[in-house]
């Protein structure tokens, strides 16, 4: 994301508007991403503190197209089909799929695949790196 709130934070993008609708005019994406990332942990740690630090804050928008700038990272993980456009239109709605993006974004993190078996893994880890700028 290049502007707003979430500026420098990663974001996937789930549902793409090319013509726009009534309510937003212009080409706008539905992306959820990562408003706070998760925190390092060292080895010895209780599993207790390992959530606790694990933990992943997501945010649901709706963006116009010029306020992000596409990598060139894909991510197949996260399967954000049943997310639906109504969905954001109430705070409680938006409320309850936040949770849901959160509890995806956090179990991914925390079963993160190996670089050495799977290709794509650095994708996901890159996903969940802090941008440093």
């Amino acid at each position: 994301m290049t502007s707003g709130r979430f500026a420098g934070k990663k974001a996937i993008v789930t549902k793409v508007h090319d013509d726009g609708n009534k309510k937003y005019r212009f080409p706008h994406l539905l992306v959820a991403g990562i408003a706070r990332n998760p925190k390092d942990i060292k080895r010895k740690i209780n599993k207790k503190k390992f959530i606790k630090k694990t933990g992943v804050k997501a945010f649901l928008k709706n963006v116009n197209q010029n306020h992000v700038m596409p990598t060139r990272f894909v991510v197949n993980d996260f399967d954000f089909k049943d997310l639906k456009e109504d969905q954001i239109k109430t705070a409680e709605a938006k409320a309850v799929a936040r949770k849901e993006i959160k509890k995806r974004f956090s179990a991914v993190y925390r079963n993160l695949p190996s670089t050495k078996t799977n290709d794509k893994a650095h994708n996901v880890r890159y996903f969940f790196n802090r941008l440093r700028f």
